[in-house]
């Protein structure tokens, strides 16, 4: 099982407080391994005094939420009303996802489009401004 993923960088710039935004650029994600596969997700996130909430709970202070959705190569993407729970989108937690994650089992050589929606927390016990870093890892099993 092999993935190629390219444009793996994503910057959301500043994002205020509050506020819900969805990246504009895909990350392109092949499989190009020679067998179908399901794709599961895996954050690392230096976002200092925050926490990750993965159900569909409102959000606290210092509280945030990450989701992914993979969209068939070369579609218009995701709206933010377009990120449910479902199999082609996935609300990511701190370590490996246990959903598959990209809909349908994904064929050698098939590709898509992967988008994150980020939930900014209301408020933060922190004042000021600060930069966040997350590293996401994207892993391939044999189906």
């Amino acid at each position: 099982v092999s993935i190629l993923v390219q444009n793996g960088v994503i910057n959301f710039g500043t994002v205020d407080l509050g506020v819900t935004c969805v990246n504009s650029t895909a990350i392109d994600v092949q499989n190009n391994g020679n067998a179908r596969s399901e794709w599961k997700i895996e954050i690392t996130v230096d976002f200092a005094n925050w926490t990750n909430v993965d159900t569909t709970a409102a959000l606290g202070q210092d509280e945030y939420r990450l989701s992914a959705m993979a969209y068939d190569d070369g579609a218009t993407g995701p709206a933010i009303s377009d990120f449910t729970i479902s199999e082609a989108s996935v609300v990511v937690s701190d370590g490996a996802s246990d959903t598959m994650f990209g809909g349908d089992l994904i064929e050698p050589l098939e590709q898509r489009d992967l988008y994150f929606r980020l939930e900014m927390p209301n408020t933060v016990t922190a004042n000021g401004s600060s930069t966040k870093t997350m590293t996401v890892t994207l892993n391939a099993s044999i189906q």
